[in-house]
């Protein structure tokens, strides 16, 4: 009877989130440090891993991305009351799901692609019945350019983001939408001036192949 009351504090308390915290950080370090992972195609992910590793390990960097994604879930629900209640478990269940799925502890394209996911869902909501959100819908998309360098399916939310600004958020207007163009085009533009500069353009038509396939 204790022992469970002591868990029944443990869930209902603020102490929920660094539990877990503490939960994650012994199973990383315990085990999913030694995963050998297939190579990807996309070259700007190759690169960027490459760099990484010469500074921290595939464990370190995944668990540093991991602590990112979980504040900017405590942050998105807090900023936007998703939650009418002030509560950890979103937070606290993507900690625990992740802390016992080994196989996504090391560094890897996934975890870089949530926490611009993340960042472009906070910004996006913000533009609510914004007067001026042209500065807000440009970096929102912005970052939704950036992870789809990596992962080019996300250009398929691009129309869904128009949508809800139009329908839920009320801040689609004529400068707003070309903001998010101009965003979106972004990235693009630099990594054709890169390939172009690289003599190498076959990775860039490469997105449009991507664009049509689908792997698990």
């Amino acid at each position: 009877f204790r022992d469970r009351r002591f868990q029944n504090r443990i869930a209902t308390s603020n102490f929920t989130l660094p539990t877990a915290l503490l939960i994650m950080l012994l199973v990383w370090l315990i085990g999913g440090v030694s995963y050998a992972l297939p190579g990807e195609e996309n070259i700007y992910w190759n690169h960027l891993h490459e760099s990484a590793m010469s500074y921290l390990t595939d464990s370190a960097w995944g668990f540093i991305c991991s602590l990112v994604a979980s504040y900017l879930l405590v942050e998105l629900n807090n900023s936007n009351a998703l939650i009418r209640i002030r509560t950890r478990m979103t937070t606290t269940t993507y900690i625990m799901l992740l802390s016992a799925m080994t196989f996504l502890h090391p560094f890897q394209k996934g975890q870089i692609i949530v926490i611009l996911i993340l960042i472009s869902y906070h910004l996006l909501l913000r533009t609510y019945q914004q007067m001026r959100p042209e500065g807000l819908v440009f970096f929102s998309f912005l970052f939704l350019g950036i992870g789809s360098i990596f992962f080019c399916q996300l250009l398929y939310f691009v129309p869904i983001y128009y949508i809800c600004m139009r329908v839920h958020f009320r801040s689609l207007s004529l400068r707003s939408f070309f903001a998010g163009f101009l965003a979106i085009m972004f990235p693009y533009w630099i990594f054709f001036g890169y390939t172009f500069y690289q003599n190498d353009l076959s990775e860039f038509r490469h997105i449009y192949t991507f664009l049509t396939t689908f792997k698990p």
